[in-house]
């Protein structure tokens, strides 16, 4: 019950962040924000500060209050954190300045969806999960690497000369990654029987590329579940038992 108030707090200050992150890319908002001495601007600009102001505040008391410094830097979401705020004061730093830095800022700054995972058990043990699966995840990604350059060679050797869409091999690399992830925007399409052939054998293919290392990875994922369930089922059960121990003794004090 102490840590609800300071979570809810934390997840209300991240919604905010990230909603005036989505609402500023609006084509009338952008216009007003980069006006000058404009009322939005103002606006927005005193909300991210109080957002930064909160974010920065708690990731100092995180900071200082852990117990071991060097697993406070070990953890990934931390990062997570510092990251988020980092574009902030890099901007007061470089309030007119170089192009390109804005737009490494701008991209940065989405990295405060990732502080929910923070306040989600279910992120967490996706995390966990993911982190074991790192030999399945290699394997996934090295096969489908393989994939994508068999079929794109096959469909830019076999349809290059008579389709513009498949003229070079990255380009059809492109086509093979749409198909074989099921999605099929049709911006790539093959003409000939050949070229068709081997698109059917595309489709099939990703079949054994992604369904073969996926059902181990949600195995995985439903094993960290159950033990991340039993952990904190245990750590309630001791928390009651502690509670219950107090109580006892402090009947026993009464009576006395």
């Amino acid at each position: 019950n102490g840590y609800l108030i300071p979570s809810t707090t934390s997840i209300v200050f991240i919604v905010i962040a990230v909603i005036m992150f989505m609402v500023e890319t609006l084509p009338t908002v952008e216009t007003h924000l980069h006006t000058e001495n404009s009322l939005l601007s103002k606006v927005f600009f005193c909300m991210e500060t109080t957002c930064i102001a909160f974010f920065t505040l708690e990731f100092i008391l995180r900071a200082v209050s852990c117990p071991e410094f060097r697993a406070f830097l070990r953890n990934v979401l931390n990062w997570i954190d510092f990251i988020s705020i980092l574009p902030y004061y890099i901007g007061l730093i470089f309030p007119g300045g170089i192009a390109h830095i804005f737009v490494i800022l701008r991209v940065l700054r989405v990295v405060r969806v990732l502080r929910l995972a923070r306040h989600s058990d279910g992120i967490k043990i996706i995390f966990l999960a993911l982190s074991t699966s790192v030999s399945e995840l290699f394997f996934l990604v090295f096969f489908w690497s393989i994939a994508i350059i068999f079929f794109g060679s096959l469909i830019h050797y076999s349809e290059g000369s008579e389709n513009v869409e498949f003229d070079s091999i990255p380009r059809s690399a492109w086509w093979v990654v749409v198909t074989m992830s099921s999605v099929g925007y049709g911006d790539c399409v093959p003409r000939t029987t050949i070229g068709k052939l081997i698109g059917s054998l595309c489709i099939m293919s990703c079949m054994l590329v992604l369904a073969l290392p996926m059902t181990v990875i949600i195995s995985k994922v439903t094993r960290t579940y159950h033990a991340y369930i039993q952990r904190e089922n245990r750590i309630e059960l001791r928390r009651q038992m502690r509670e219950g121990k107090e109580h006892d003794q402090l009947e026993e004090d009464t009576a006395v």
